[in-house]
């Protein structure tokens, strides 16, 4: 799994760099400051993106929230089930990839491709939590997008935007003799303010 988001992540910077030498016609801008997912709680980050074109732009985020899980692991025949309460700490970086299918003065609509790579570090609540769960797991995200981002007329150098994606989250824990694989989809939005340097 981590050879394919790898590969992804290749792919991602090549097309990237691709379009943006095509479409390269004024200078680039930077931009950084704050990107919130809301699922549930919100999961709060820093930002920082740039349009390297009109048209083409990158964004990183850096994430880093407290989560907590109730795992019920079933016993066998005549065995009691066994259920931990886990809370842990979640460290997620993520890339996308930007292309404005609108652009205008003042706002942009754009589509785009998200990958990101997290770890959640596990902080054990209940005595008797299988070691490999103590270890923490790792959670790769991906998935398709499409937001807006709107500046204004008095500070045009900031900039405020929304986002609308569904983000598929791959999570492989390995428990005793079992390998765990979970797929987890889910549509959610996010909101964004990033300050532009050079603008």
């Amino acid at each position: 799994m981590k050879a394919t988001f790898v590969a992804a992540c290749v792919c991602l910077l090549i097309l990237g760099a691709a379009l943006s030498a095509q479409a390269q016609s004024e200078k680039p801008t930077l931009g950084l400051g704050y990107h919130g997912i809301l699922a549930g709680d919100v999961l709060q980050g820093l930002s920082g993106r740039i349009w390297t074109s009109p048209k083409v732009g990158l964004e990183a985020n850096l994430y880093y929230a407290h989560v907590g899980v109730d795992v019920k692991m079933e016993g066998g025949e005549g065995q009691e089930d066994d259920e931990y309460d886990i809370s842990g700490t979640l460290t997620d970086f993520s890339g996308k990839f930007l292309y404005a299918v609108a652009n205008h003065s003042q706002s942009k609509f754009y589509v785009g491709a998200e990958l990101g790579y997290g770890h959640v570090s596990v902080e054990v609540e209940t005595p008797g939590l299988p070691a490999a769960l103590a270890e923490g797991f790792d959670v790769i995200t991906l998935g398709p997008l499409m937001g807006a981002e709107f500046s204004f007329a008095g500070i045009p150098e900031m900039s405020v935007d929304w986002e609308l994606g569904y983000r598929t989250n791959l999570v492989d824990i390995e428990v005793a003799d079992y390998d765990i694989s979970l797929s987890m989809g889910v549509l959610a939005a996010s909101v964004g303010v990033h300050y532009y340097f050079g603008r």
